[in-house]
């Protein structure tokens, strides 16, 4: 019983995100690409996957793109 709730929830996160996100998530990515070659290197790694994904980007994607965003706003003073 409980592996197919985890399965469910596996494929719930695999959906491709709708046309607004998906925008949305192609231009944050391009302004973190111009942003981590200018001055926070340190967020290269995330960087280059969320470029890898921008034509296919599901919502566990999105949800890691948050996150990044999240410690973007966190550390601006850490700069």
């Amino acid at each position: 019983m409980w592996a197919r709730a985890i399965y469910q929830m596996h494929l719930c996160k695999n959906r491709l995100l709708d046309k607004s996100k998906s925008e949305q998530f192609h231009i944050t990515t391009a302004q973190a690409l111009f942003l981590c070659k200018r001055g926070r290197p340190n967020i290269s790694p995330a960087v280059a996957f969320f470029t890898t994904r921008v034509k296919a980007s599901t919502e566990e994607d999105w949800s890691k793109h948050v996150r990044m965003m999240q410690y973007l706003h966190q550390s601006r003073n850490d700069v």
